[in-house]
């Protein structure tokens, strides 16, 4: 059986073993040692539209969490192959992360739904205007179908305990946007021959590698590619990538918190459909990039008990410019920003993620 998840035939999504593989100055700092966070996000713009019928019987964990970013996630944490072409051998690495990955709890998840959710659907579904909102301000009656979701999942292994992998997905968000974002731990701090940028220059220096799945961002970098920060030599660019410093690429002053030209581009030469990229390896019977039955059942075990647990759902509109959607990591927990008694006064916002204001300027 050749189960299709679209988001392995990405044209990035196919290259980040190749590149872990290629660039073993990185691959070595991949560790808990060493990262500080994961952040896998995929951001759409849209509502649910005309998959309403469909929507309300599975919500954003089943549509996205579950599948795709579940895949990104064991392709960043998985142990490395001793040969990328052995695909027995990589089913069997995702397969072992998954099952040390815990089963995510009512704790470490935060949902959503969007204000007009219900008028993108059947407009004479009982059921569906109970669980909307009369007013942004509303928290939803049990039942409520999220389209918003924010999860903190745990990787129960020598490599990776510890480290917080920080899953989210929503509609009506934004921007339309999809990457993953490593950020290392980075205590560098800049005194002397720094770029200027009107800010501090004792501030620490975001390292971080980025994953930019798509060409329809509307912020941050326009075309898919593999951001690195400067402080790593640079990568050796998997095939159908190439070096680039192009500024036009750029449509954002910070991009993932940080200045452009603090950042190597590994960009997109050639863009390839998904679902070609994924026929033509059905055709050529290269099994990597489809889900096994193992792996289905395994993914499953992570989610099962939290897509059945009973959830608190907030209302969130896209036009308030005071998202609700801002988060916190405290005490292994996520918590929203909203209900947080402790949380700084002054903050930035970039995708409904709380960042310092130092992270932000570097």
């Amino acid at each position: 059986i050749y189960r299709v998840d679209h988001y392995l035939g990405k044209s990035v999504v196919k290259t980040i073993l190749p590149f872990r593989f290629s660039n073993p100055h990185i691959e070595k700092r991949l560790n808990r040692n060493n990262v500080e966070r994961v952040e896998i996000f995929l951001k759409e713009t849209v509502g649910v539209e005309d998959r309403f019928a469909l929507y309300k019987t599975m919500g954003v964990l089943r549509d996205v969490h579950q599948n795709h970013l579940t895949q990104l996630l064991s392709l960043i944490a998985m142990d490395l192959p001793s040969d990328l072409k052995n695909d027995a051998q990589i089913q069997e690495n995702k397969a072992r992360l998954l099952r040390q990955v815990a089963s995510v709890r009512s704790q470490n998840a935060l949902f959503g739904q969007y204000f007009s959710y219900a008028n993108h659907g059947e407009q004479t579904d009982k059921s569906a205007k109970e669980n909307v909102a009369s007013t942004t301000n509303s928290t939803l009656p049990e039942g409520a179908v999220p389209t918003f979701a924010a999860c903190l999942l745990n990787i129960n292994s020598p490599r990776w305990h510890g480290v917080p992998f920080v899953l989210v997905s929503g509609k009506q968000l934004d921007v339309r946007e999809s990457y993953v974002r490593i950020i290392f731990k980075n205590n560098r701090v800049c005194v002397s021959q720094c770029p200027e940028d009107g800010h501090v220059k004792s501030l620490p220096i975001t390292s971080q590698v980025v994953f930019h799945l798509d060409n329809h961002s509307q912020k941050n970098i326009g075309i898919p590619s593999i951001l690195v920060s400067k402080d790593f030599s640079f990568p050796e660019c998997p095939l159908n990538l190439q070096e680039s410093e192009d500024p036009g690429f750029f449509r954002s002053p910070l991009v993932y918190g940080t200045r452009p030209e603090s950042l190597h581009v590994c960009a997109l030469l050639k863009h390839t459909q998904a679902y070609v990229s994924l026929f033509s390896d059905l055709f050529e019977s290269r099994r990597t990039n489809f889900v096994s039955t193992r792996y289905l059942l395994l993914s499953w075990q992570i989610w099962d008990y939290l897509v059945s647990a009973p959830k608190k759902v907030i209302v969130y509109n896209k036009a308030d410019p005071e998202s609700r959607l801002s988060f916190t990591i405290k005490d292994d927990k996520l918590v929203f920003v909203d209900d947080d008694e402790d949380s700084p006064v002054k903050i930035v916002q970039e995708d409904e993620k709380v960042i310092t204001r130092s992270e932000v300027m570097h």
